[in-house]
């Protein structure tokens, strides 16, 4: 039988002359999953009918271990005493969620819920770096054609975005939406793991097999027996804009959609966070699937409607009564960090244009957000650090958070 062109020979993975990362194996199977995936139009229109890209049967994280496991054997050898699911547990836990209906939802949804790195828990308030980058419609427009511009001053933009990250002293680093060609993934899940630093980016459009996918990119990273790695979580945008549906189609490429709604929620070094798109938040149905069950949601955006999404973002952090940190290209503005309290003292940061691409940071204090949570409003009344919580606050979830429990 013929070996497929994307994966890999027994012989190499028995004989690779050196160790490999977690985040080079996760790549490598999220690579084969969006080469091999194919749809086709329905109904004579220019949309995909489902597509089934990072599904829930052959989970791209689950081959990305096995991988993993087989050429790192020789180099690490097996752990004594551990099974594969248990040697899997130090890298991720993953638990998918069964699909569920919610009531006045437009469709199902399956979430998946990683808890990683949770022996190392921030003892400090986490700093977060939010990427004021001017964004070239240009450049979005070269991705779909599938011809990404990949030039020296563009790579230097990011790499200077990112050093100065680092400089900062930052925990997490985020980018907007199709502000990084898909070519570079690895050069960020590199950087997420030598630096220990979490990174969500929206990626430029991938397009295969005439299909153009707009992903949205988590690193998670950890450290494993002395090593500084990541996890790579990546998934399809659940809702393609107006504007981007016509690119798409004027191109005759047609659009991916999913056979369900997908979202990731993420315990990383106890800190619970959700990144979405920032049209995915239009939907009600969508941005309230983790009331209680969040600390931190991040939104990557390209967005020109500033005061839609802006009274978006403000209903949202206090509806669900979280951060919400939104990441936007410069030119529109609104890059913001928000928390849920009062008009004077909602906005952490908040900023919009300037000629150079540069970085602002801010932190959250999740902690103390968990603790007003806790409180009944008879406790916090005299408090105005944060806006009451919502009548429908969960607070057994808020439990579950201090305990760093899995919610589902």
């Amino acid at each position: 039988m013929r070996r497929s062109p994307f994966s890999f020979s027994q012989k190499f993975l028995d004989t690779s002359p050196r160790p490999v990362h977690f985040w080079e194996c996760c790549l490598s199977t999220a690579n084969a999953d969006v080469m091999q995936n194919t749809c086709t139009p329905a109904n004579n229109t220019d949309d995909c009918g489902r597509s089934a890209i990072f599904g829930e049967s052959n989970y791209y994280l689950d081959r990305a271990f096995e991988i993993y496991e087989r050429i790192n054997r020789m180099h690490t050898g097996r752990i004594p005493g551990k099974s594969a699911e248990k040697r899997r547990k130090n890298l991720f836990v993953s638990n998918p969620v069964p699909v569920q209906s919610f009531l006045g939802s437009s469709g199902d949804f399956s979430i998946r819920e990683f808890q990683i790195d949770l022996e190392n828990q921030f003892t400090a308030k986490p700093r977060i770096s939010f990427a004021n980058m001017s964004l070239d419609e240009s450049n979005f427009l070269a991705s779909i054609e599938g011809k990404p511009k990949l030039d020296v001053a563009r790579y230097d933009v990011l790499s200077k975005l990112l050093k100065a990250s680092r400089v900062e002293n930052v925990q997490a680093v985020l980018l907007p939406e199709c502000s990084v060609p898909y070519a570079w993934a690895h050069d960020l899940a590199r950087f997420s793991a030598q630096h220990q630093i979490l990174v969500v980016a929206g990626l430029e459009h991938w397009v295969a097999n005439n299909i153009s996918h707009n992903l949205l990119l988590t690193l998670v990273p950890f450290t494993w027996r002395g090593v500084n790695d990541c996890v790579v979580l990546l998934r399809l945008k659940n809702h393609y804009s107006p504007k981007e549906m016509l690119e798409v189609h004027g191109r005759g490429l047609t659009i991916p959609k999913p056979e369900i709604f997908r979202y990731d929620l993420i315990n990383w070094r106890g800190l619970y966070l959700a990144p979405y798109y920032c049209i995915e938040l239009a939907d009600i149905s969508h941005r309230t699937l983790f009331q209680s069950k969040v600390d931190l949601i991040v939104a990557s955006e390209w967005n020109a409607d500033v005061s839609y999404f802006s009274n978006i973002v403000e209903s949202l952090s206090r509806d669900i009564h979280c951060y919400v940190a939104q990441v936007n290209n410069s030119k529109f503005g609104d890059s913001r960090l928000t928390q849920p309290s009062s008009t004077v003292k909602k906005d952490l940061l908040k900023l919009k244009g300037g000629l150079n691409n540069t970085i602002l940071v801010g932190e959250i204090d999740y902690k103390s957000l968990r603790a007003f949570q806790s409180k009944k409003y008879s406790l916090t009344r005299t408090d105005d650090t944060f806006k009451p919580v919502p009548p429908s606050i969960d607070r057994v979830a808020v439990l579950k958070r201090q305990q760093n429990r899995l919610h589902f």
